[in-house]
């Protein structure tokens, strides 16, 4: 005699019974599916209703990832509702000079500072849909920025506008402060009372050189920087430099400043100056804006002079660079519209590749991310919110986690090389790049269903993010630290921290699945942890959709001895992925 058990989806009761009867509990015709022999994961065809397990997998945790692979949000529920709202990213925009919108948005950084991160959209052009890119005639580069240019220099710029608003509608005049073989840095001087450009601490030869050290780098994994657009944007070879822009962002430090933004990439500086608008929302009107006409990168001086501050030097901005940096490849190397989580995802990705190389710990890397914004795996990263809404960090650090997990189990540096570099985008430039590596029976959609196995393998090195890497690429070696989701208490991962007098304490511990009662003591004021990720119980009904890429991971139970057979319920459209431990 078999046990069987009903796996159904989280709005039913996962239970254990006793059963002769290997029928569905429908009274229909049962399609049983076997679990492979020597495998850890499985993912079940859509018509499935029963899996079979091996009596060697006796004793063994049985778990079941949920994961929206599509860009609809869904309820996890027994009937798989499919809500109407849909990833605004694929709504048609004409084809004329788009509207783009920048955003301030900040990622917390842990001890009071921020880093990062203005969202931008990609320009969905006319030339690109056409396929123009290698039209024949091109926008000039910006003539001021062309031929030698010595240090002191002094050229215009355009800049966010001082008053923080999302336009550009000021012209500042910025000096060469450093001439590197593939950048030159400019400085504006917009807040002496708080921050002189001018002073010693500025360290800008040496910033020039580093920036150079990772030039080669950068371009060797992500792709050169030569860029040939259409007639509306400007034209660049590899041997362009990149002007790097330093000033007071937004004009807001403050002698006692916590938060802020560290830097940012336009993409419109690749455009001619004729027609293009960008939000206001101050104002909710699409305004006009000038381009740079060039390639750069935008970088506080605030920040940046904090890094100066520190014996030896932080780094925290040169890791901005880095970020932005491959913000502008991507643009270069892509000619067609991709969503923000993939560009987000490869440049917390090259960070992360970078960490060890500017001596970042992990509170000042893209794992900083991990503390409070890895707890909803289900918010996905398929839809980016503005960063005005708190759930973009929740889109960060899971399209960083995806990021980091896929190097770790799928090819390293060489697979975010061909990811960034092949002809795709998002989903489809994943795919291929799989292939490239030698995963030619793995696609996006496959790698992304097992994802949630992060949440479960937290100090194995099966998929999961517990696997340290160290690769060398084009000459330079590349290390990626483990990275423990059940760390223990006061480190980055812990995820819910419970007060014992509040009452939802008792209901968490039902619903929540720790395979060692792994709750803790924080502190002696009397306050309680889950050592690692939410893994829900059978029977927790998530009332919360699964939105894009999102992923919830159940409880099922023990595979009982001499064998089992769960039955399936799958009725929604999310991918079931059975995994045993």
């Amino acid at each position: 005699m078999k046990k069987i058990s009903y796996l159904l989806l989280a709005a039913t009761v996962v239970f254990f019974t006793a059963c002769a009867n290997t029928s569905d509990s429908g009274g229909g015709s049962v399609n049983s599916q076997s679990f492979p022999e020597n495998t850890t994961s499985y993912t079940l065809p859509k018509d499935c209703n029963r899996i079979d397990f091996p009596a060697s997998y006796a004793g063994k945790k049985a778990y079941v990832i949920y994961t929206n692979t599509s860009a609809i949000s869904q309820l996890n529920t027994e009937d798989g509702v499919n809500s109407s709202i849909a990833n605004s990213a694929e709504e048609e925009t004409p084809d004329s000079l788009p509207s783009m919108k920048i955003y301030k948005g900040v990622i917390d950084m842990g001890d009071g500072f921020y880093r990062d991160e203005v969202q931008f959209n990609y320009p969905d052009l006319s030339e690109f849909k056409n396929n123009s890119r290698s039209a024949g005639i091109y926008a000039s580069y910006n003539s001021d920025l062309t031929g030698d240019l010595s240090v002191g220099a002094t050229k215009p710029f355009w800049v966010t506008s001082e008053g923080g608003q999302n336009t550009d509608s000021t012209q500042k005049t910025f000096t060469l402060k450093a001439n590197g073989t593939h950048c030159r840095i400019w400085a504006y001087n917009n807040n002496t009372s708080v921050v002189n450009v001018d002073d010693d601490i500025f360290n800008w030869s040496s910033l020039a050189n580093a920036i150079d050290d990772s030039y080669n780098k950068i371009t060797a994994i992500c792709g050169s920087n030569a860029y040939n657009g259409g007639t509306l944007q400007i034209s660049a070879t590899s041997a362009t430099k990149l002007e790097v822009l330093v000033y007071d962002l937004f004009h807001d430090a403050t002698s006692s400043q916590t938060g802020g933004v560290f830097g940012y990439f336009k993409s419109y500086d690749f455009n001619t100056n004729a027609g293009i608008t960008a939000y206001n929302t101050a104002t909710g009107e699409n305004n006009p804006i000038t381009s740079n006409e060039c390639q750069n990168v935008h970088i506080d001086s605030y920040f940046l002079k904090k890094d100066f501050e520190v014996t030896p030097n932080k780094k925290t901005v040169q890791s901005t660079l880095i970020h932005e940096y491959q913000h502008l490849l991507n643009y270069c190397n892509k000619s067609t519209n991709y969503q923000t989580w993939f560009t987000e995802m490869l440049s917390m990705s090259v960070e992360e590749l970078f960490q060890s190389q500017l001596y970042l710990s992990d509170s000042e890397s893209p794992k900083n991310r991990f503390n409070i914004n890895f707890g909803k795996p289900y918010n996905g990263f398929y839809n980016w919110p503005d960063s005005t809404d708190s759930n973009v960090y929740y889109a960060y650090a899971n399209a960083y986690a995806f990021g980091a997990y896929l190097m770790r189990n799928y090819g390293g540096v060489r697979l975010i090389h061909e990811i960034a570099t092949n002809p795709y985008v998002n989903g489809s430039a994943i795919t291929e790049a799989l292939h490239a590596v030698g995963y030619t029976n793995e696609t996006f959609e496959s790698v992304l269903s097992k994802f949630g196995m992060v949440y479960i393998n937290t100090r194995k090195t099966d998929n999961s993010l517990y696997k340290s890497l160290s690769e060398t690429y084009s000459g330079t070696i590349y290390n990626l630290t483990a990275i423990d989701l059940s760390a223990v208490p006061d480190s980055a991962y812990i995820f819910k921290v419970y007060d014992t007098t509040a009452e939802f304490l008792l209901d968490w511990n039902t619903n929540l699945y720790t395979a060692e009662n792994n709750w803790g003591k924080l502190n002696s004021n009397n306050k309680y942890c889950i050592l690692g990720p939410r893994i829900f119980k059978p029977g927790y009904k998530l009332i919360e959709p699964i939105q894009g890429y999102g992923f919830v991971v159940y409880f099922v139970g023990n595979i009982p001895a001499g064998g089992a057979s769960f039955n399936v319920r799958h009725q929604s459209n999310l991918t079931m992925t059975i995994v045993v431990k």
